[in-house]
């Protein structure tokens, strides 16, 4: 009890600030007298946990005149020089790669001036820095400006990140890649790199987020159809990661250790922190694992308030910061939902559902409640079944994927058939999760929540979480995953049987649905201002004609539209070195072998095309510099014939494009890359007409000369083009072109992704929209 009361008076302490101008020795010195005084009275127990309260605020109160305010007069608007270290591990967002960086020095007519808190940089995803590197950044200075309407500024705010530097120039001052942060970094790329090898996309991204919370890969639509079934938090490593890994470590760690099994299985457990990064809601669990290992070890199970309480204290005191941070209020709240209202709950359940998990979800998601209404006001109405219905698939997901990260890292090939296994449950997370979101009611806005209704919430649960009983509990380790595991054995057997077969069969459909299509079938992907073009043919023929903007978009796509056992792509034509047309093919050389590479071979020193042809030749593949007259054969009914560019050709990327013309059966289409009007007559002589054709340039108005278009004499033409772009593409002018020679027009920006399935006497199409 004294250690529950003493860190209810710290984080106090913090909460409040610097409420009177006392100097820290005068607020450590309040705390030390406190103390002593409550060890004199401690034969009555009354005021001496009040004194022991007074000192863990007087603690509070020290730490928090430690903490200084946001530097309120920094040159907002103009061009600065900042030093700075990285502090995060850095974070892909797009196109952009995020750095937090911290222990700041800020360049002034004056001299060098300190800076407190830190600053996000965003600049280019193929930047190579890492956490712990010391850089020199340049450039315009904008603040962050946090507010009910500006919810992600608000989350930067509460991690002491007070201003912005978007696309700086930088200098590297010092990079360490030889210390114990590179190598943490490096083996968390490498476990990366073992899910990712052995899963297609989004299903690696899933088990990145569940394994180790990396959650930068996954796909904003998954993302959004979590948040809105309230399933957000199985992507935020806690007690059930480490639960696993323990469960995994415990029994090694005493055959091979003996009695000193304790020093190896606390040494696993915070590599495992260092690897995944140091989350508050990971750091919470990490020291009330270590409370209770350490308990076990001296046969004295410690209490889980207390081991609770002295988490939570510790984390706040050596960062005050994190009181405000969301996901450590969730998984305090969570934990302490566990061990005080759930047994309360679960004894006043029938007995037949008094291990399906029903009592944790319930006491957690209400005990959440205020924090997840003030980050979202809504009421996901879906959250419980859902997460009931996830919690034995996500359990079988997270064994899984703990061990394909391992496996595929240290093995590849077995890898490679684990990850058939790690597959049925995390595609029957995404099935669950997307087709829950898409009902009408998923999740019902409340708008904002009235402060005094927001308090009226958090009185009542305090009231129950203090009124709850103080019987022991089921240990905290093992969380939802252990509960969802007891609700599946649980369950009759036919019912049981018919839960796994249908889950079995619902993953093996899904697949079977993508076998090889019943006629030619060409993806154009909705990835945005680019061009990304998936082709596949009965015989099982794979070609991918550019890459799109987006680092991961088509790799995503990929993964939803190939088999899981079609792990190779025959052929990737990139038509120029662009970025719009190039990023995407990074990744996807990177995941899949590729069997042939057919690009312009241009002397351009961009830094993707750079990267392509770096991995390109470090991985051996077949490259094809494309000139016209070429024919590249997929298959007997099947074969892509270049048109251009001529060899010695001069001109810029675009008037060099690759333009192809792929003849399939009973149809053809025409890829133009972003070849200009210009060029496009020197084409009107060749074999140019097709059922399809890619039109150039997102249909800018210099995209079509009528002449070719009237030598190519499409049916469809496809624009691929990025939603209300800053560009106003397509031009009116060619949509008007188009129209007046009766070409029917498909944008990616209006219909999403377009499948055109080449059939006789017609073009099968299907649109997302």
């Amino acid at each position: 009890m004294a250690v529950l009361v003493w860190a209810l008076g710290l984080v106090v302490g913090l909460s409040l600030g610097r409420p009177v101008a006392l100097p820290l020795w005068g607020w450590l010195a309040f705390s030390g007298g406190s103390l002593l005084l409550a060890l004199v009275v401690r034969r009555w127990p009354g005021p001496a946990l009040g004194l022991v309260a007074l000192a863990g605020l007087g603690l509070g109160l020290a730490r928090a005149s430690l903490v200084a305010d946001p530097p309120s007069d920094l040159p907002y608007g103009q061009t600065v020089t900042l030093q700075g270290q990285v502090a995060d591990r850095p974070e892909t967002r797009g196109v952009a790669l995020r750095l937090r960086l911290a222990d700041l020095t800020l360049e002034t007519p004056a001299g060098v001036r300190r800076l407190d808190g830190a600053i996000l940089l965003e600049t280019t995803w193929l930047a190579d820095w890492r956490r712990g590197d010391r850089l020199q950044v340049t450039g315009r200075l904008e603040p962050v400006r946090p507010g009910p309407d500006a919810p992600w500024e608000t989350a930067l705010a509460r991690q002491g990140v007070h201003s912005r530097l978007r696309y700086p120039q930088v200098v590297p001052l010092l990079t360490d890649r030889a210390g114990p942060l590179a190598w943490l970094d490096a083996f968390h790329q490498r476990l990366i790199t073992g899910l990712t090898g052995a899963l297609p996309e989004p299903q690696a991204a899933l088990a990145a987020g569940l394994v180790l919370g990396e959650r930068s890969a996954l796909p904003s639509a998954l993302s959004e159809a979590m948040r809105l079934t309230g399933t957000s938090h199985l992507l935020a490593l806690s007690g059930a990661n480490l639960s696993l890994l323990l469960a995994l470590a415990l029994p090694l760690a005493r055959a091979v250790a003996g009695r000193l099994w304790l020093l190896p299985t606390l040494g696993l457990l915070w590599l495992f922190v260092g690897l995944a990064g140091p989350e508050p809601s990971l750091l919470r669990a990490a020291v009330m694992g270590t409370v209770g290992l350490a308990g076990l070890a001296l046969g004295r199970p410690p209490d889980p308030y207390t081991s609770l309480a002295l988490a939570g204290a510790l984390l706040a005191g050596l960062s005050p910061a994190v009181l405000g941070d969301p996901g450590f209020q969730l998984s305090f709240l969570a934990t302490l939902a566990l061990i005080s209202l759930a047994p309360w709950l679960r004894d006043r359940l029938p007995s037949r559902l008094r291990d399906t998990g029903l009592a944790e979800q319930i006491t957690v998601q209400g005990l959440t409640a205020p924090v997840v209404l003030a980050l979202h006001p809504q009421l996901s109405l879906l959250s419980l079944p859902v997460n009931l219905l996830l919690a034995p698939i996500v359990a079988l997901a997270l064994i899984l994927g703990l061990l394909l990260a391992l496996v595929g890292t240290l093995w590849p090939p077995a890898g490679a058939v684990l990850g058939l296994l790690a597959w049925l449950p995390l595609t029957a997370i995404i099935v669950i999760v997307e087709t829950a979101a898409d009902q009408p009611l998923a999740a019902l806005p409340v708008g904002p929540v009235s402060p005094l209704v927001w308090w009226s919430l958090v009185g009542a649960l305090g009231a129950l979480v203090g009124l709850s009983p103080t019987s022991p509990v089921r240990p905290f380790l093992g969380g939802l995953s252990q509960a969802g595991l007891a609700l599946l054995a649980r369950l009759p057997a036919g019912l049981r049987l018919g839960l796994i077969g249908g889950l079995v069969s619902s993953a093996v459909s899904l697949s079977v649905a993508r076998w090889s299509p019943s006629a030619p079938e060409v993806t154009v992907l909705d990835v945005g201002q680019g061009d990304a073009i998936l082709v596949r043919t009965p015989a099982g023929r794979t070609l991918v004609v550019d890459g799109g903007p987006a680092p991961l978009a088509l790799a995503q796509a990929l993964g939803r539209r190939l088999p899981l056992w079609e792990r190779a792509v025959d052929i990737v034509l990139l038509s120029h070195p662009h970025a719009d047309h190039l990023t995407g093919l990074l990744a996807v050389l990177e995941r899949y072998p590729v069997r042939l590479v057919i690009e312009p071979g241009l002397p351009v020193a961009t830094p993707e095309y750079q990267r392509f042809q770096e991995i390109v030749a470090r991985q051996g593949l077949r490259r094809l510099v494309a000139r016209a007259g070429q024919v590249v054969v997929l298959d007997a009914a099947t074969r892509l014939e270049i048109l251009h560019p001529e060899a010695g050709e001069a001109g810029d990327p675009n008037s060099r494009s690759v333009v192809a013309r792929l003849q399939t059966g009973p149809g053809s289409v025409l890829f133009t890359g972003d070849l200009p009007r210009s060029r496009q007559p020197g084409l009107v002589g060749r074999p140019v007409q097709s059922t399809v054709l890619k039109v150039p340039h997102q249909g800018a108005a210099d995209a079509l000369d009528p002449g070719f278009l009237a030598a190519v004499r499409p049916r469809v033409a496809v624009i691929s083009v990025g939603r209300l772009n800053r560009y106003g593409h397509p031009a009116l002018a060619t949509l008007t072109l188009l129209d007046r020679y009766g070409v029917r027009v498909l944008r990616t920006d209006l219909d999403g992704t377009i499948v055109l399935r080449l059939r006789e006497e017609r073009v099968e199409v299907v649109t997302a929209r």
